[in-house]
């Protein structure tokens, strides 16, 4: 019992909350000091507090998390209040963030409810639960590549009382990326997990991508993707079916050109699956190969199948990319990240510290109306403002995640639920059923990350979700299984490192990529991005 009470000396200005960090600056009432024994015995015998620290004290991974915590803070002085620039390193202290989320896993683990107003206040001690309210002219909520374009454009017209709130401990939002394997000098690699390509970089004849500007401009490391240099299996090893994908390929290039005369004639759009059989594509279930070149044609790129896609703006959104600008598109593997560049853009108009940006913080609600906004914070904080742009992804407005008030008109609402969203996690993969396994890629290749041996790959609709859903091993053990029929002259080992995001389980996307449904209308598109009030 007296480690647990040196530690919670140590550790009393720290609240923490359930997935997310709370550092609040409480002073003493009776004087700028710790807490006396007297205090912590007295704080004891509270029957609540007792409770959880015998849950805690018969859990030794508590116990050992606690004293990592108290550890990480020793920084602070805490015969004093800690000041706010205290608590900001704090809170941007990598050591600290991973120290506080082991210690609110190992506290739920022990049955300790993990909130900080489930403990009451006691004697000697000022409360530390008022709410605080910022006020803004603007509030931007996401800190992604949408919500830093909203504040680079309100600072260069001028408009710099603005706060941007992100869920996450970091700017970028989908372009997320993780540490990753080794390389020769025994140092990890970065890898993307989120968006990993510039599609369509432009050319002086056709126009310059911004993004590619981006990328020239922070000098991210990148290499081109040359999709027509590719070797094809199946479960009895390599086969050439290249054949099944140029047959797409040009069954592909009718459909796009009924696209065309459906926009121009502004008749009913249809199904890029009907369009396809239309064009003559009408491939056998039972035929892998020409499955495997289906979902190489589409689902790759759109993350749904043809069946789900609507013709006319799906092929107008791949035009978009790859006949406005080029059909040249580089894979990122710069080691500071693909975010650099959007991280990048945000130093320029945020200084280090600077408290218009709030990390590790969750929104739970908007109110709205004709005169402003109010969001509400997890934790009891909110923010005032004029306006509010809301960049949360698809995923968080197709769930009940936030709580809207008025909830959102129907024609709104509406639009929003008809945009199709999916989880498009990284894994190996080769095809034995239509979407399983059914691509992989090399960064070993020349120009990319040589000597790296990292296979990366993509999956797509149901099979992404059930993958993201199995554990790390079952994932891998399918993988491996798969590469041996691949290879049936070859012993594959088990990979050095192995590992896959699982996007449709985060709290703050619930998936990773859009795409345009059967039935959805450029109207509605309009209306899933149009203003509500100051929303």
């Amino acid at each position: 019992m007296f480690a647990l009470r040196r530690i919670i000396s140590r550790s009393m200005m720290m609240r923490v909350a359930t997935r997310q960090i709370h550092v609040t600056p409480c002073r003493f009432a009776s004087a700028d000091q710790p807490p006396s024994m007297n205090q912590l015995e007295s704080m004891m015998n509270d029957p609540h507090i007792r409770e959880t620290f015998e849950k805690l004290s018969r859990h030794p991974p508590a116990i050992a998390a606690m004293q990592k915590m108290g550890d990480v803070i020793k920084s602070i002085d805490t015969t004093q209040a800690p000041s706010k620039m205290d608590i900001m390193k704090l809170m941007m202290d990598k050591e600290f963030r991973d120290a506080a989320t082991e210690l609110t896993t190992e506290m739920q683990n022990a049955g300790v409810e993990v909130n900080p107003d489930s403990f009451p206040q006691q004697p000697g001690l000022q409360s530390c639960r008022g709410t605080n309210c910022t006020k803004a002219k603007v509030a931007i909520l996401g800190a992604g590549v949408a919500g830093i374009a909203a504040a680079q454009n309100l600072t260069n017209a001028g408009i710099e009382d603005f706060v941007i709130v992100e869920y996450n401990d970091y700017i970028g939002g989908r372009m997320r990326n993780s540490l990753f394997g080794k390389n020769a000098d025994g140092k990890p690699y970065t890898i993307e997990f989120g968006a990993n390509w510039v599609e369509g970089i432009g050319s002086l004849e056709t126009h310059e991508n911004p993004i590619w500007k981006l990328a020239e401009k922070y000098n991210l490391k990148s290499a081109e993707s040359n999709y027509d240099s590719y070797k094809t299996f199946d479960h009895k090893g390599a086969t050439n079916w290249s054949g099944k994908i140029k047959e797409f390929d040009e069954f592909s290039d009718k459909a796009a050109a009924e696209a065309g005369r459906l926009l121009l004639e502004n008749l009913q759009d249809t199904s890029v699956r009907a369009a396809l059989r239309t064009a003559g594509w009408r491939p056998a279930k039972d035929d892998m190969h020409a499955q495997a070149a289906d979902w190489w044609g589409w689902d790759f790129e759109s993350a749904w199948t043809p069946d789900e896609s609507g013709l006319i703006y799906g092929i107008v959104g791949g035009n978009a990319s790859f006949g406005y600008f080029s059909n040249v598109s580089n894979l990122v593997f710069d080691q500071r990240g693909f975010s650099t560049i959007i991280q990048g853009e945000a130093k320029e108009f945020l200084k280090d510290g600077d408290n218009r940006l709030q990390l590790s913080t969750t929104v739970e609600g908007i109110e709205y109306d004709k005169k402003g906004a109010k969001v509400t914070i997890k934790g009891g904080d909110c923010i005032e403002a004029d306006y509010v742009i809301c960049t949360f992804s698809l995923g968080v407005l197709q769930s009940d995640r936030i709580d809207f008030k008025p909830g959102l008109p129907g024609w709104k609402q509406s639009a929003i639920d008809q945009f199709a969203w999916a989880h498009t996690p990284k894994s190996l993969c080769n095809p034995i059923e239509r979407g399983r396994f059914l691509l992989f890629q090399s960064l070993n290749a020349k120009g990319f990350a040589e000597g790296s041996n990292i296979l990366f790959g993509t999956l797509t609709g149901e099979k992404a979700w059930r993958v993201e859903r199995q554990t790390n091993e079952e994932t891998e053990e399918q993988i491996l299984e798969v590469l041996q029929l691949m290879f049936p002259d070859k012993t594959i080992p088990k990979p050095t490192a192995f590992t896959y995001p699982r996007w449709s389980t985060e709290p703050w996307a619930y998936g990773s990529y859009s795409n345009w449904p059967v039935g959805m209308t450029l109207e509605k598109h309009q209306n899933m991005r149009a203003n509500v009030e100051r929303l």
